[in-house]
């Protein structure tokens, strides 16, 4: 974390950047700022919208739109992040891209990845990354093996653990209020680097229980928490063997919900993310620093540098995260205040 979020006194010259970059934690001021936006939520299953291809709204500012330099950028942080990886020791194979790490955990099954412009967040994003990458080298493994196979017994075999089919993306809402969770309603996710697909199937199976609602397309294309991920998952994708089966994605708007309401949406999607078929990626940036986001440094860290303190927090938050208790992370916000 040394290093990655450290206080900027200049901001980026690109446009967008400037405006509600970041989640604002108070649910007040976030009304104020859009009073004619606020979206409830119903029992009743929603209306089908038509299905659209979202476009890449924030390519070209947040992110390069050239493929051919998105790609090499995106390279050049991944390979400075597994470059570090093995000289930290993490992992244990011979650094190659198309290897499988190992990892006393097992494949990876999910990951939280930051959500600032590339410039910013880039860097680190590839350190979570690459465990989407490790998963995905350990699927398209087990997936040829699968097929040699199948040629040889003339039959087809169930998906086995680390075959990932689908990856769900979890992000907060930062331009509508929204007390609930709104599913996209596109029917593939164009970046750059190239489309993915969105899991249809998946979308009407969360839609049909009547919690979830579906984004309308102005909301999901102005929301750039999501689309910041959708860069790296399609490099990955495209990374992979060309044999390998289509890889779909279900990007899923998290709101500013009550303790009790996470616990129902979690008892909802927990089920869900359990398949071995799936694989979460959850865009957050920790923590928010400064007089614009209403936030200085108090209680313990406070007599150390600004990073060091932003570091300790953060590293309090994820440790409650690693709890795996409801309720254990809101605590954590209640007793800090932490603009995570």
């Amino acid at each position: 974390l040394e290093g990655t979020k450290q206080i900027d006194t200049t901001r980026p010259k690109q446009k967008h950047l400037d405006r509600d970059t970041v989640y604002t934690p108070s649910l007040t001021h976030t009304l104020s700022l859009m009073p004619n936006r606020i979206r409830k939520r119903t029992n009743a299953p929603p209306t089908p919208a038509t299905p659209f291809h979202r476009r890449a709204h924030h390519a070209g500012s947040w992110y390069d739109s050239s493929p051919s330099k998105l790609n090499q950028q995106l390279s050049e942080f991944l390979e400075a992040a597994d470059a570090e990886r093995d000289t930290t020791g993490a992992g244990g194979s011979d650094g190659g891209s198309s290897s499988v790490r190992s990892s006393p955990m097992g494949t990876p099954r999910g990951i939280i990845a930051p959500h600032a412009g590339y410039s910013y967040s880039g860097p680190a994003a590839a350190y979570a990354y690459l465990a989407l990458q490790d998963a995905l080298s350990a699927s398209y493994t087990t997936d040829a093996t699968e097929n040699e196979n199948d040629n040889d017994n003339d039959n087809t075999s169930p998906p086995t653990q680390t075959q990932i089919r689908t990856i769900v993306v979890l992000h907060p809402s930062h331009h509508v209020h929204l007390d609930g969770c709104d599913i996209s309603s596109a029917a593939a996710i164009e970046t750059p680097l190239g489309n993915i697909l969105v899991d249809d199937r998946l979308r009407r199976t969360l839609l049909s229980t009547g919690e979830f609602g579906s984004m309308p397309r102005s909301v999901d294309e102005e929301e750039h928490s999501g689309e910041m991920q959708y860069p790296y998952i399609a490099k990955l994708l495209s990374d992979r063997l060309e044999s390998s089966p289509a890889i779909q994605i279900l990007p899923i708007m998290v709101g500013s919900t009550s303790t009790h309401r996470e616990t129902h949406f979690g008892t909802l999607l927990a089920p869900i993310l359990a398949r071995s078929e799936i694989f979460t990626v959850i865009s957050s940036d920790f923590c928010h620093w400064g007089s614009r986001f209403g936030f200085h440094p108090q209680g313990v860290f406070a007599d150390k540098e600004i990073f060091k303190y932003i570091e300790g927090m953060d590293r309090l938050g994820m440790d409650r995260i690693q709890m795996q208790q409801p309720g254990a992370f809101a605590e954590y916000l209640k007793e800090t205040n932490n603009t995570i």
